[in-house]
C-alpha cells in the first residue's frame, strides 16, 4: 500500500493462496507514516486440528470457506472444539482469558498463545444456580465496575426444556472461575442476544435484541 495516490488505502493481507486458507483485511491512513503488523494464531483445538488437517477444520465460523468445506466436515460442528471465534481477551486475577458470546470461556498463556483449557464458573453461594435455566449466551465485552477494575459481566440462561423464558444476569467477575451475581432480569417469550453493554454509577443499560 506504500505510496497509494488516495488518502486512505485499502490494504488485504493474504496468508495463504490455497483454496479455503485465512484471509486478513485491514484499512491504514497512508498520510500517518508506516504501520507495522504482526499476528500470530491462538493454539487452540480448532487451531491444531486445522492445521493437523492441512485445511480448514471442523468448528463454528463467521462465514463458510470458499469453497465450503465438505459436509461431511460442517455436520461435525456440532461435536468440534468450537474454539475459533474468540473476539476479546482479558486478564481476571493473573489470569489471560479470551471471550466470546456464549459461556465458553478459554485461559491462555500470553507468552506462547498455547491454550491451557476451558474455564468454568465455580458453584457459589454468591452465584445462585436456577433450576431448569441452561446458559447458552454471554457477552464477549465485560465492562469495568465503577471505580474498580473489577469486570462485570452478562450471561443468558433459557429455561429447558420448554425454551419459552430466559433471564440475564449481571454479575462481577472476581477472579478466573469466581462470580458475584448483582441482578437477574426475566425475559418471556425470546432469548435475547447482548454482544455488549454499558455501566452507570448504580445500572447496567443494554438492548435486548431478538
Amino acid at each position: 500500500c506504500g505510496g497509494a495516490p488516495h488518502p486512505w488505502a485499502r490494504c488485504e493481507m493474504v496468508t495463504e493462496t490455497r483454496p479455503r486458507s485465512p484471509r486478513h483485511k485491514f484499512e491504514l491512513d497512508s498520510d500517518r507514516g508506516a504501520i507495522c503488523f504482526t499476528a500470530e494464531f491462538m493454539q487452540t483445538g480448532f487451531f491444531n486440528e486445522s492445521t493437523k488437517a492441512g485445511t480448514v477444520g471442523a468448528g463454528m465460523l463467521f462465514s463458510e470457506t470458499v469453497p465450503p468445506r465438505p459436509l461431511a466436515v460442517r455436520l461435525r460442528a456440532m461435536t468440534a472444539p468450537n474454539d475459533n471465534a474468540f473476539v476479546n481477551t482479558i486478564s481476571v486475577g493473573g489470569q489471560h482469558v479470551a471471550l466470546t458470546d456464549s459461556p465458553d470461556r478459554l485461559a491462555f498463556s500470553l507468552s506462547s498463545l498455547a491454550v491451557r483449557g476451558k474455564l468454568r464458573f465455580d458453584s457459589s453461594a454468591r452465584y445462585p444456580r436456577r433450576a431448569l435455566y441452561l446458559e447458552t449466551l454471554g457477552s464477549a465485552h465485560p465492562v469495568p465496575r465503577p471505580g474498580s477494575q473489577t469486570p462485570l459481566g452478562l450471561s443468558i440462561a433459557v429455561r429447558t426444556p420448554f425454551m419459552d423464558q430466559s433471564e440475564v444476569s449481571v454479575y462481577a467477575w472476581s477472579g478466573p472461575t469466581t462470580r458475584e451475581l448483582l441482578a437477574r432480569l426475566p425475559v418471556k417469550d425470546r432469548v435475547p442476544y447482548l454482544h455488549s453493554f454499558g455501566v452507570l454509577r448504580r445500572a447496567v443499560r443494554y438492548s435486548l435484541e431478538p
